[in-house]
This record gives C-alpha cells, sequence and structure tokens, in this order.
C-alpha cells in the first residue's frame, strides 16, 4: 500500500466520521421512562411512538359514547297552531282509548257477576234438592219406622 492510498482511506474516513448522522430522538420523559422502569415490555423503546394516530384511535370512552349518539328526529309540527292540532288529535285519540278500556273493563265485570250469579243461583237450587229428597226420604221412612 502507498502513501497515498493510505491518505485516502484517511481522508475517506474523516469524512465519514465528521458527516453528522441523523438520529432518533424522542421527548425526554418518554426516555426517561424507559429507563427508569423494571418491566420488559416497557423498556422496548421501539415500541414508544406507535401510538394510534387515528381519531378513534385517540378518543376517549366519553367522546366515543358522543360521537355514537342518536340524533333526534325532525320535528314534525312547526307551527304553534299545528302543535295545538296535533295534542288536540293526541288527546282525543288518548281519551277515546281510555273510554274503550274502561268499557272493557265495565264488560268484563258484568259478566265475572254474571258468572257468579250464576254459580250461587245453582248452588242454592243443589241445597234446594237435597232439602226436598232429604225430605220424602225422612217421610217414606217415618211411616215404617216404629217410635219407642
Amino acid at each position: 500500500m502507498s502513501d497515498s492510498e493510505s491518505l485516502s482511506l484517511s481522508e475517506s474516513d474523516n469524512f465519514y466520521h465528521n458527516r453528522k448522522l441523523s438520529t432518533i430522538t424522542a421527548p425526554s420523559d418518554v426516555l426517561k421512562d424507559v429507563i427508569d422502569s423494571d418491566n420488559e415490555d416497557i423498556n422496548d423503546i421501539s415500541m414508544h411512538g406507535t401510538k394510534d394516530r387515528t381519531i378513534a384511535g385517540n378518543e376517549t370512552e366519553y367522546q366515543s359514547r358522543w360521537r355514537k349518539r342518536e340524533i333526534s328526529p325532525v320535528r314534525e309540527c312547526r307551527t304553534y297552531k299545528e302543535r295545538i292540532k296535533q295534542h288536540e288529535k293526541e288527546m282525543k285519540e288518548y281519551n277515546e282509548n281510555k273510554e274503550k278500556q274502561e268499557a272493557d273493563k265495565r264488560e268484563k265485570n258484568l259478566k265475572t257477576k254474571k258468572e257468579h250469579r250464576e254459580r250461587n243461583k245453582q248452588y242454592h237450587q243443589g241445597i234446594k234438592k237435597r232439602e226436598r229428597s232429604d225430605s220424602r226420604h225422612r217421610s217414606y221412612t217415618d211411616q215404617y219406622h216404629t217410635k219407642h
């Protein structure tokens, strides 16, 4: 190797040595956390900075619920007069339904009372039949039964 070749190598070495290399830096608090922690999973510096950069990934639970909320439907009634008419219509339907329910309830009560009356009537007729048959039986047996 000649002197000229050795100089060229040393110059090239100086060139690479003096050249500033790009470095990867991190915020000091992240580096401090990595250095101070004993957990091997956290010490892996390659995992820092891989935070999800999507909006959905960074949103909080509250923001997620707010984003997914249901939007109320558009109002049908716009003017005061239309709202009054709508209210009157709803009240009329409500009153009709209420009257229908009350009529059904009255009809049901009358039906149960009628059934109850019929059952009582049958019960009392059964008692009267038994009494008549008992009285006949007694009168028949009294004829042949001798008194002492």
